[in-house]
């Protein structure tokens, strides 16, 4: 029980501390958040080639986060009834589904262990989306500035 809750405060201290963070370096977080795509993107064809993993779903996947790089734009001035913002939260819904699909299908449920598929939704789904969850609230906190 005390573990359990060691683990909650720890993710609830993580959540706070990555909050503080986008909140104060803004610039430094849009070009982590560029970087961050790019390797998630190129991450995406090296597990395609050498797992060979789905590739209409990789290439969805792939333009998931082509489309993230357009919310890099506005960033952290990020409306959140921009139709920029709808249509990733979208995505990251159809992008979930389609990789829990695939990794639920007959092939994979007695191939694949658990800790390896929430590795790879971790880091291949959730990673983006999240981060940019999370620095919707940074944008009431800017100082007005060309953020280039």
């Amino acid at each position: 029980c005390i573990g359990k809750l060691f683990v909650v405060l720890s993710i609830a201290c993580g959540l706070l501390y990555i909050t503080e963070f986008i909140e104060e370096h803004t610039v430094y977080t849009k070009k982590c958040l560029k970087i961050l795509i790019n390797a998630v993107i190129v991450s995406h064809i090296i597990v395609w080639v050498s797992d060979s993993i789905s590739f209409f779903r990789t290439l969805f996947s792939i333009f998931c986060h082509v489309y993230y790089l357009h919310l890099l734009d506005d960033f952290p001035n990020i409306d959140v009834t921009s139709p920029k913002l709808i249509i990733s939260a979208l995505l990251a819904v159809i992008d979930h589904f389609v990789w829990f699909f695939y990794f639920t299908s007959y092939y994979f449920a007695y191939s694949k262990k658990i800790i390896q598929v929430a590795t790879f939704f971790s880091l291949f789904v959730w990673l983006v989306p999240f981060l940019f969850f999370v620095s919707l609230g940074a944008n009431e906190n800017v100082i007005p500035s060309s953020g280039k």
